[in-house]
């Protein structure tokens, strides 16, 4: 992903882009661990490298944006760190899976068992308190379904909360992270519109 980072870096960001430990080294919850403490260092140390702490934008792309999105709004893994979601300024999901019932053996392995759907799902966790996020997602995408959006938005209903949604008609799964390289450069206005949603919020 440097290639992301270039791109918001260009836009005159401090760019932070961690990695994380995998299924099946990792099942949930313990794989937010490495999000939660990527983020908690990036909040104490970022003043060293020309950034703001209190302008932290947390961006993810399919299992990284369903991280970030319960980063968003799950206080539980940032208070590991005596940390909690207000110090993030804005959520940016793109091709996220943050809502969904498992199905695939894979997963029922990773976020099982059933009763533990709940924990899994960002719209059980959204409230009024939870930064400003925008979900973005390609028409074309087959991996991850319209569902996860919807069923966010529609969990946020009657809560105040400050949730809005894009939809791309010519990107798939891939596509819409594709955007930020310079082979796509910004197609479908992908970039354009993550950088001034940031900007919006500050």
């Amino acid at each position: 992903y440097k290639f992301v980072g270039s791109r918001l870096a260009k836009a005159g960001f401090v760019v932070v882009v961690p990695n994380y430990r995998k299924y099946p080294v990792v099942k949930f919850p313990a794989m937010m661990r490495d999000p939660a403490s990527a983020l908690a260092w990036t909040h104490d140390h970022i003043r060293g490298y020309g950034g703001d702490a209190a302008a932290l934008h947390v961006m993810g792309h399919s299992s990284g944006a369903h991280m970030g999105s319960l980063l968003s709004v799950d206080d539980r893994y940032l208070a590991a760190h005596d940390k909690t979601p207000q110090i993030i300024k804005s959520f940016v999901g793109l091709a996220g899976p943050y809502h969904f019932e498992p199905e695939e053996p894979d997963l029922i392995d990773m976020f099982g068992p059933p009763e533990n759907y709940p924990q899994m799902q960002v719209g059980t966790f959204i409230s009024a308190d939870a930064p400003p996020m925008y979900l973005l997602r390609g028409e074309k995408d087959t991996t991850v379904g319209q569902i996860n959006v919807d069923n966010v938005m529609e969990a946020a209903q009657g809560m105040d909360a400050d949730i809005h949604s894009k939809t791309y008609a010519d990107l798939d799964h891939v596509g819409i992270i594709s955007a930020f390289s310079w082979v796509y450069d910004d197609k479908g206005g992908v970039v354009s519109d993550v950088i001034a949603f940031m900007r919006s919020v500050e």
